[in-house]
Order: structure tokens, then sequence, then C-alpha cells
């Protein structure tokens, strides 16, 4: 028997692992890479631009795809979170767009020539993967190769909507054999390794430094960012050409804390130096009216 709330409107089963808000939604929807089955919209807007939101998301949603209208504070309970926009969408897991279980899987993938890669390694947090996605949009990155520990399973809708919708445009590789066997490989292809940080050593192992947005206007290469934990593997850096140069990555911050005098200074991971980055860049440019607003960044 369902429970009810204690004023007595009835209890809402959430729907599975749905996607939610305009951005996500959107993204999923214009990239069609996971199946709509049903989309929930709120017939209270709280906004004018609301309205516009749920007009193009219903221009998108195929006949088939039924739409339910339900009041903003059901679909608060469906997904658990007031973010969700009056937006919500249940449609089929977002899955890898490619799985390799060796290097000849290679020949079948049509990689994007000229393109940037990202290249994750050991990251096992969603939220992280959405975040590079997210701050990769920006520089031209084309794809994600998802390495070591890290694995398909990390696409969930925290991710997606951590990436503002950016994941769903990319092509997502799995690789479930040796990290370095395949970037090896895609050096053979012209694609050069570039790191998100400097690998852990002595001075002889450093790299040399290349200014983030160059890359974009560089040849093809793959850009690793490894884990808060482990790092890069000795074994990549190997084969690394040069690191990004991540403004933020050597700047410590305080974390403000009421119960202490002395909040405790972090330095930024690696993923959250590239994510400002990402956004620093996006602003510069915007107020010396050199590009429009990347859409990962609308909001």
């Amino acid at each position: 028997m369902q429970r009810r709330k204690s004023h007595g409107r009835p209890w809402t089963p959430p729907v599975g692992n749905p996607l939610y808000g305009f951005n996500a939604v959107h993204a999923a929807l214009v990239a069609q890479r996971r199946v709509p089955r049903k989309l929930f919209l709120a017939h209270h807007l709280k906004a004018d631009h609301d309205s516009q939101r749920h007009a193009l998301i219903r221009s998108l949603i195929p006949p088939s795809c039924p739409v339910v209208v339900e009041s903003y504070n059901d679909l608060t309970g469906r997904v658990k979170s007031i973010r969700h926009q009056g937006i919500v969408l249940e449609c089929s897991p977002r899955t890898p767009d490619f799985t390799l279980t060796s290097c000849d899987g290679w020949e079948g993938i049509p990689l994007a020539k000229g393109k940037i890669y990202i290249a994750v390694i050991n990251i096992e947090d969603d939220m992280t993967i959405g975040a590079v996605a997210r701050a990769g949009e920006f520089f031209g990155v084309k794809g994600l190769l998802l390495l070591g520990s890290s694995n398909g399973a990390l696409l969930t809708t925290a991710a997606s909507r951590a990436s503002a919708g950016a994941l769903e445009y990319m092509d997502v590789i799995e690789v479930r054999y040796s990290a370095h066997k395949a970037l090896t490989k895609l050096v053979t292809y012209g694609y050069s390794i570039v790191l998100a940080e400097q690998p852990q050593g002595n001075n002889g192992d450093k790299k040399p430094l290349l200014p983030l947005p160059s890359l974009s206007e560089g040849p093809p290469c793959i850009l690793v960012v490894g884990s808060d934990y482990g790092g890069i593997p000795p074994s990549i850096a190997q084969i690394a050409t040069n690191t990004v140069e991540l403004p933020f990555s050597s700047q410590p911050y305080e974390v403000p804390h009421p119960a202490l005098t002395s909040p405790p200074r972090m330095t930024p991971s690696t993923a959250t130096a590239l994510y400002l980055a990402a956004v620093t860049q996006c602003w510069a440019r915007i107020h010396t009216s050199m590009i429009h607003t990347p859409r990962a960044f609308e909001e």
C-alpha cells in the first residue's frame, strides 16, 4: 500500500531515473540518443519564458510520446528535486555510443578528424564527468573517452544535468581494456596526448605548458583528465606531449565554515580548475564581443 503525505495528497512514486530541467531535456531530444517515453510538464508556469521553453520541448517530442500535465509540486515529488523547471522526461538511459574491448575496435569508430576528445581515467563520480563535459564543450570537445575504472554507469541523470546537456551531444566511447594501449593507438591516428595536470614525479617528467584556449586552434588531441586521488598514471604521462595551463589549478581557496575561525584552504581539483577556466574564458570573450554565449553556459 502506498504511503500518503500528511496533507492528504497521494504520494507520487518516482519515474525511475528521469531527466529534468530544460537544458538536459532539450539536449536529449535534439541529440536523439535516448528514447523518450513520457513527458511531464507543469501546468502552473512561474515565468513567461517557461511557456516558451514548454512550447519548444513540445515541438521536439515525437507523436508517440505521451505528454502529461501535472502540478509543480507533483513534478517535485517525482524527481525529488525543485530544480526541474516544470519539465521532466521519462526516457531510456544514456549509454556509451561505442564500447571497445580491444585495439581492433577503433577501426569501426568514425573519429572526427581535427577535433578534441577528453579522456577521463579512473574518475568514478558522475557529477565530475558532467562538469568535465560542460567545460569541454566550450573548447570544442567532440567526445568523451571513459578509461580505467570510468565506465558507462557514470552517464546518469546527475551527470547530464551537471553538463547542462553537453553530455547528450558528445560521442561517448567506453574503453574496457588498457588505457595506455588505447591512447597509444590514437597517437597512430594523428592525435597528440595532452595532460590536464602535470604528472607526479621529478622535474624531468614535467611536460611543456600549453594554453588551454589553443587546444581548439591546434592539431587534434586527446585531453586526459585524471582522478583527484590518483592523478595521471605514469604510463599515460610517458606518451603525452604537453600539459594544459589551468590558471586555477594551483591557487588555494578558503572553504567557509561557520564553526571555524580559520577556514581551511584547499586547491581545486583538476575537473574544477578546468571548469573555472572555461567559465573565465567564456566571460572574457563575451565582454570583448568575440563570440556568443556557448549553449552550455547560457544559465
